[in-house]
């Protein structure tokens, strides 16, 4: 099915924003004592994540509205009580392309009841869904979150998306979506008043965790082009970013059935210490960790148009795209030079592979027409390989960017991309990418030994250049006290069942408390400006997302 089209968004916001909206017209949730009404607990995904600027932001938003909706609401189906026990979420904006919402104008109304549709007509049999919608057509906004699986008052799970509807259906005594709906179009079906299926607030609030995975049944597709033939998502956007973003949510994950897997293969990914096993086997959660690591080392292209069938193969899957989901790869940093904001200064230190070791430096450029035109990169260490200009420096990133695509192409897509460079194969010997450096492919392929050799020479040179700072650079290294490096390793160890997120917090909260009282003063064009080093840290801790 084609994608849909949608009407080129406006990109200055309307004065005020149109609540969301019940069945007779009135503004949902702004009267007397409406604060953390549905409105909002919706909000974040009917601005289409306006606010959230990066994927950590994203997902952070998505997961609280996916909380407050399983642990603060009820779902009261013809006058029985249910609690949502888990949902997925799906946004299309100009600010969160997500190519696998259905854009149906039943997504582009807030707090409504969509029932799937195909062609005008609502799917039957074992496609059947729901969402809960919470778009805005005015901001070319379409969303909703999908429900998977609710809980009744006996605690007897319904699980999966067309058993939901099927439960809808029989408790009001309906033979069919279309019955129920009486005529009725998506936005006549208020989730606050419709008759038989309606929302209410938990007279008692649960407190259960909430957990994530990748989405089920999505297919990885290439992304979509007006004169693409064969199967394509959507809406457009860029699929290799979606397919595997962890918006599917439960607080009964240790019961699902279906692709349990997928949660605890993005725990693992995501750095949970401890990760419980969600009442899997040992052999089978072993399995399941083993394959999200394996398919870390592969390219996520080999997955297009594949099916997932197994609970391994998900897992997997998403191994394979999750280096493609946060923009600034482990081991990278990269800040803003102080004299210009369009030179980005970078350090990537390899953990394994070939050039095991090293630190390399780079620089980032963005010409004065970016987001218009593409950036260039460029080591500023001698790294011998294949992609890297040997009296330059310069990284070859046609590869990347066949051809510059403003609005879609950033970049802070070519991070990991530079990243990857150091791990696979294809980087070094692919006739698909040029060289650079054609004696650094030749070696490779012809006396792979002594490639390594040359490899490994050029990170113990890395070493000797880690303490030469470039001029105006954001990013010195310095030798520091090492009281100060032991005080640093006990604070990240104070909590081993941390979060890598909650550790990341941890050291940026301890370094700021620590290093507040030094100053740095920098000259900017409209004057001086004196910015305190934890004010510099907090503001850049995940610098990539802003390229």
């Amino acid at each position: 099915m084609a994608p849909a089209k949608r009407p080129a968004a406006n990109i200055e916001a309307p004065e005020a924003k149109k609540p969301c909206v019940q069945a007779d017209g009135k503004d949902a949730d702004e009267g007397p004592g409406a604060s953390g009404g549905l409105h909002d607990v919706l909000s974040c995904l009917r601005s289409g994540l306006a606010a959230e600027q990066t994927y950590a932001a994203q997902v952070a938003a998505l997961e609280k509205a996916a909380g407050d909706l399983m642990n603060q609401w009820d779902l009261w189906i013809a006058e029985k009580r249910y609690r949502i026990a888990e949902l997925e979420a799906y946004v299309h904006s100009p600010h969160h392309a997500d190519p696998y919402a259905h854009g149906d104008e039943g997504q582009a109304s807030c707090g409504v009841w969509y029932f799937h549709k195909k062609g005008g007509t609502y799917k039957s049999g074992s496609f059947k869904g729901m969402d809960l919608a919470c778009g805005d057509k005015a901001g070319d906004v379409y969303a909703g979150l999908l429900l998977r699986s609710i809980v009744d008052a006996a605690d007897k799970l319904t699980e999966g998306p067309c058993l939901v509807v099927d439960k809808i259906l029989e408790l009001n005594g309906k033979a069919s979506i279309a019955a129920f709906a009486d005529g009725r179009s998506a936005a006549d079906l208020s989730a606050l008043e419709t008759k038989g299926l309606r929302l209410e607030r938990a007279e008692a609030p649960r407190s259960d965790r909430v957990r994530s995975s990748a989405r089920v049944g999505l297919v990885l597709r290439e992304e979509t082009s007006e004169e693409m033939k064969g199967p394509k998502t959507h809406m457009q956007g860029r699929p290799v970013e979606f397919c595997t973003r962890p918006y599917r949510f439960s607080t009964v994950a240790e019961r699902l059935t279906k692709f349990r897997s997928g949660f605890a293969a993005t725990a693992h990914l995501s750095g949970v210490a401890g990760a419980d096993k969600l009442g899997l086997s040992a052999q089978n959660f072993s399995k399941y960790v083993k394959a999200a690591e394996d398919g870390k080392s592969q390219d996520p292209s080999s997955w297009v148009n594949r099916k997932i069938s197994t609970q391994p193969e998900l897992c997997e899957f998403i191994g394979a795209c999750h280096g493609v989901l946060d923009l600034l790869p482990s081991g990278m940093y990269v800040l803003p030079c102080f004299d210009s904001v369009l030179t980005w200064q970078g350090a990537l230190f390899i953990k394994q592979g070939l050039y095991k070791g090293a630190v390399f430096k780079f620089r980032l450029v963005l010409p004065e027409e970016y987001p218009d035109q593409g950036p260039d990169l460029f080591f500023t260490s001698e790294v011998f390989h294949p992609m890297v200009d040997p009296k330059t420096g310069q990284v070859e990133l046609g590869s990347l960017f066949p051809e510059w695509r403003p609005g879609r192409d950033f970049a802070a897509f070519a991070l990991p991309h530079l990243h990857k460079a150091f791990l696979r194969r294809e980087y070094f010997a692919s006739n698909a990418r040029p060289a650079l450096n054609p004696e650094a492919k030749q070696l490779f392929i012809s006396d792979p030994a002594s490639f390594a050799e040359r490899a490994k020479a050029c990170a113990n040179k890395s070493l000797l250049h880690v303490y030469d700072n470039a001029s105006g650079s954001s990013l010195q290294f310095t030798k520091g006290p090492a009281e100060a490096h032991d005080a640093i390793l006990e604070h990240l160890k104070a909590d081993p069942s941390a979060s890598l997120e909650e550790r990341k917090t941890a050291f940026i909260d301890w370094f700021c408390d620590h290093y507040a009282h030094k100053r740095t003063r920098v000259g900017v064009a409209q004057g001086d400006a004196e910015v305190g080093v934890g004010t510099a840290m907090r503001t850049t801790t995940s610098p990539a997302h802003l390229l």
